[in-house]
């Protein structure tokens, strides 16, 4: 990991979004639902292999709602890196405002990916559109990966090439989580005033749930399975509706 973090210092980085292709780093809508409707924008895990895509079960169980996703530039080929970790916070809250329009927004991050999510909660907090919600699906906490260098996805990236999973992985896959990795150092500590909620998956190879503050569930699925189980599609859509909280008793698990 250490070595994909430094290696990818050698790829072209962009520091404005005027300097990427056309398309790139945008949002995409995953599934069109009623006006109205409180719009559910989600964050992809920066490991290679993923993106908007893995999202596709989790948009088909929120019905009535729009889905988007981020999605992340750097991996395809040709493509620039973002140059610094608040260069491709803002381009995505950029992106999210003009996708969901006046819509109230839902954050939901996956894994890795909740840092983003968390980032942009805090980004739009600060530029006085904040969140209705953000959601973590077994996120661990960044300031463990920094740590460790990116050694929490050791175990992650043993589990992905060895596992019977239909994903694709590329030189500019590789790289790409290396810059996100090593940016991830960037990232202030910064906490936020949206209502959170972590889901935490059951599974042994899940590292310890971040403590973001807010409400807690433990759901019935592996972290890799999470997305596609019915049950955290029905976690997230139980916690709209409800408010932005969990205090209903409406989970069989909760802490």
């Amino acid at each position: 990991m250490s070595w994909l973090m430094e290696a990818s210092r050698f790829r072209p980085a962009f520091t404005s979004p005027a300097e990427l292709p056309e398309n790139s780093g945008r949002v995409v809508r995953l599934a069109k639902g009623d006006a109205g409707q409180a719009a559910i924008v989600c964050v992809p895990s920066f490991a290679v292999g993923s993106g908007p895509h893995l999202f596709l079960a989790l948009a088909g169980g929120l019905s009535g709602r729009d889905v988007f996703s981020c999605s992340l530039p750097g991996f395809r080929d040709g493509e620039p890196l973002p140059g610094s970790w608040n260069t491709v916070i803002g381009m995505l809250a950029d992106g999210i405002r003009q996708a969901v329009g006046d819509s109230e927004v839902v954050l939901v991050g996956y894994s890795i990916g909740g840092a983003v999510a968390h980032a942009l909660a805090a980004e739009l907090e600060r530029t006085g559109r904040a969140a209705a919600g953000l959601v973590l699906l077994d996120s661990p906490d960044p300031r463990s990966v920094v740590e460790n260098e990116g050694g929490a996805f050791e175990s992650s990236m043993d589990a992905l090439l060895n596992g019977d999973r239909d994903l694709a992985f590329d030189d500019s896959g590789w790289l790409a989580m290396g810059a996100y990795l090593r940016l991830l150092a960037e990232r202030g500590d910064t906490g936020v005033q949206t209502p959170r909620l972590y889901l935490r998956a059951n599974d042994t190879h899940s590292w310890p749930a971040w403590d973001v503050g807010g409400d807690v569930v433990d759901l019935d699925a592996g972290h890799f399975e999470l997305l596609n189980d019915p049950e955290c599609a029905a976690a997230v859509e139980k916690w709209v509706q409800c408010g932005f909280s969990a205090a209903s008793g409406l989970y069989d698990k909760e802490k």
